[in-house]
């Protein structure tokens, strides 16, 4: 897998970024650990293997497609997926 760049990202982007995953996991009980941010606990959460069990699949079903929408604004981008290598953009196969 691939990162497909959009642009270069800015401190605006990665804080943007924070605050919506920050925002997120409060509105959704996801749990942050230290050392690692939000976003990090978002990925672990909604990425089955890791913190996803089959109960609650159908939450992680509705809060997959909620998040994507939430990275795409908070990058003011309609592609964006996140920010990987210091650029936002998105995964490529």
């Amino acid at each position: 897998m691939a990162w497909g760049t959009i642009r270069r990202a800015t401190d605006k982007d990665t804080e943007a970024l924070r605050i919506a995953a920050e925002r997120f996991c409060k509105r959704h009980g996801i749990e942050t650990h230290d050392g690692f941010g939000p976003e990090s606990a978002i990925d672990c959460a909604l990425c089955p293997g890791y913190g996803a069990s089959d109960y609650e699949h159908d939450q992680v079903k509705r809060l997959r497609p909620l998040w994507a929408r939430i990275v795409r604004r908070a990058l003011n981008s309609p592609n964006a997926e996140g920010i990987a290598y210091g650029y936002v953009g998105y995964h490529v196969e």
